[in-house]
């Protein structure tokens, strides 16, 4: 089953490689206007080889199962997104999340349902 999805998603991938070689100004390999044709440019060798060493990760190839249901997508996606200034406000984050937990400022946790103290993961 996967790999008829993929197989499926091959043109999307293509399309996504085309993307690829315009944004590093390689859009000359792709320089059409039709989708099929511009998928048939990004496919050739040349192109290939100027985007596969970049190892781009076309969520819809890799994860075809995921685009080609009913409601396509993902639900949530999570991250590591690159931080200028680490800024820890763990009293937004868990409070919400934890029903029965309130936070203090010296960053501890206190369990109104126990009163006991400790830190939460």
């Amino acid at each position: 089953a996967a790999q008829r999805a993929r197989a499926e998603a091959e043109t999307a991938k293509l399309l996504f490689d085309a993307a690829v070689l315009k944004r590093i100004g390689r859009d000359g390999l792709v320089a059409a206007s039709e989708p099929d044709k511009i998928a048939s440019l990004a496919g050739e060798l040349t192109a290939q080889e100027a985007v596969n060493h970049l190892k781009p990760a076309h969520f819809p190839y890799l994860f075809p199962e995921v685009f080609l249901r009913d409601r396509p997508g993902f639900d949530v996606l999570i991250g590591n997104p690159p931080w200028e200034k680490l800024k820890v406000e763990e009293h937004q984050w868990w409070g919400p999340a934890l029903s029965g937990v309130a936070w203090h400022a010296n960053g501890g946790a206190v369990s109104q349902d126990r009163g006991s103290q400790g830190r939460t993961p």
